[in-house]
């Protein structure tokens, strides 16, 4: 639930919340900065925006694996004509790895004949009702489903309603799945004779390595017994200057204990 306020030649969008209650708070902390942010905003008219899940998307049901047990579940890479692409799959789904060859090209051709024949009202994009425009033109039924595997709708070939059972046709429903406005195929395994088979996690045996200690040799020159340090920025030679570093022949003259040369600037 949200609410649009108009006041002052302006509009005020207050974000939907997920119960009355809580819009009702977001509408009264609204109203609260609203008076202290300005002197004078009245309120000429309130909107109520109610926003519905959409009823093709589902909350529960079964799960990809449990749906893969079942179906083998094929996405047409097309965005224009998934709708016919995966009605097509279905109608020929003994032949649909064939169709999926060569970059799904035979499977493009074939929707579009498929949709050239139906003829639906809307060309660029394919709805829901455009279903039963397809199973009136093939005579078969389709069964939709949701995101979560469950079926949502049937559509029956207007042609075959009301005929007794034993003049129907009573072909192989072709059964897709809308999810995120995307039509998928879904392919009876026992139809398409493809078992499902759980996929087999194979772990790589231990390797036998073994820790190898690095020995490494040391070199060390032996100690002369001198150490000197000194600093390459002081260069001057006048001893009377202060920051001044004297020459190495002076630091010679002041070697102490530990052989440590002290520099006195």
């Amino acid at each position: 639930y949200g609410f649009e306020l108009f006041g002052n030649g302006t509009k005020r969008h207050v974000p939907p919340q997920k119960t009355k209650a809580e819009a009702v708070k977001a509408v009264q902390r609204e109203l609260r900065n609203l008076t202290l942010n300005y002197l004078e905003w009245q309120i000429n008219e309130v909107a109520i925006r109610v926003i519905k899940p959409d009823a093709c998307v589902g909350k529960g049901g079964r799960s990809f694996i449990q749906a893969s047990k079942a179906w083998v579940i094929v996405s047409p890479n097309t965005n224009a004509n998934c709708a016919f692409s995966a009605c097509v799959l279905s109608i020929n789904r003994d032949t649909y790895r064939w169709l999926l060859e060569k970059g799904e090209r035979r499977l493009i051709e074939r929707s579009a004949d498929l949709k050239r024949y139906v003829n639906p009202s809307n060309k660029k994009r394919t709805h829901v009702d455009d279903l039963q425009d397809i199973a009136d033109y093939k005579k078969t039924e389709i069964v939709l489903y949701n995101n979560v595997f469950h079926k949502i709708r049937m559509f029956e070939p207007s042609g075959e309603i009301g005929k007794k059972d034993s003049r129907k046709l009573n072909r192989r429903p072709i059964e897709i799945q809308l999810k995120e406005n995307h039509f998928v195929a879904l392919l009876r395994r026992a139809e398409v004779n493809e078992p499902w088979e759980a996929e087999v996690v194979v772990e790589e045996p231990e390797s036998e390595s073994k820790v190898i200690q690095v020995k490494r040799k040391r070199f060390f020159r032996p100690y002369d017994g001198k150490f000197v340090a000194w600093d390459l920025e002081c260069t001057g030679r006048d001893l009377g200057r202060r920051g001044c570093v004297p020459d190495l022949t002076y630091l010679d003259r002041l070697k102490v204990g530990c052989h440590i040369y002290v520099c006195i600037s």
